[in-house]
């Protein structure tokens, strides 16, 4: 098994997910969006077969291949010069037998799972933070205040704790809650994807965090 240091930022990551339907366009949406500064995205397809996969990655530069966390197909990760994989709550169970030198993120939706987990994940996503845009009826169980006493509070106490990001409803005009509530970064999805115009609603939120 290997092992990574934990990487810890000052700057406030933004991370894009893949719509989990296909979209027009998406391939060259993430090029351009690679292009105005997104340092990480994450391809969530859980329908598409290898040969889909592939065909994604093919059609994204090489240059923005170390950008890219994989949430299925790992194994190719090592072909196309992947950034990372991420776990979800099934697949953590794959940990004992992963052999990679691609850092590895995992989801959570619970601050007590986090306070129990021992694995020096790079970054790992805490959901939904606020109702879901791309999952109609999928509610927050936090309350943000609350949240950042016991984000505080396991910073206080954990002395490898994996950079927390916020997933789940983040919008222009809470994400800068989310980062007031101290997590590290946030995840967008559905803000982005269901937007008249992704690049545009990138960029505005991007120059918020970014003030």
């Amino acid at each position: 098994m290997c092992y990574f240091p934990i990487e810890m930022e000052t700057p406030f990551k933004l991370i894009l997910l893949s719509p989990e339907e296909d979209k027009t366009g998406e391939a060259n949406t993430a090029i351009q969006l690679f292009n105005l500064g997104l340092r990480i995205f994450h391809l969530r397809k859980p329908h598409w077969s290898i040969e889909q996969t592939q065909h994604f990655l093919e059609a994204i530069p090489k240059e923005f291949h170390n950008k890219i966390v994989l949430h299925s197909h790992f194994h190719l990760a090592g072909k196309f010069g992947i950034k990372g994989i991420h776990l979800s709550e099934t697949n953590k169970k794959m940990i004992p037998e992963l052999k990679t030198n691609n850092i590895i993120t995992a989801s959570f939706h619970s601050v007590q799972d986090i306070r129990e987990n021992t694995f020096p994940y790079q970054y790992i996503f805490l959901s939904p933070i606020f109702e879901s845009i791309s999952k109609p009826g999928y509610h927050s169980k936090f309350d943000l205040n609350i949240l950042a006493e016991e984000l505080k509070d396991l910073k206080n106490k954990k002395t490898q704790l994996p950079d927390i990001i916020a997933l789940g409803g983040i919008t222009a005009e809470n994400i800068l809650k989310a980062r007031e509530a101290g997590f590290a970064g946030a995840a967008l999805l559905g803000t982005i994807w269901q937007s008249e115009n992704p690049v545009e609603t990138f960029q505005h939120i991007q120059s918020l965090v970014n003030d």
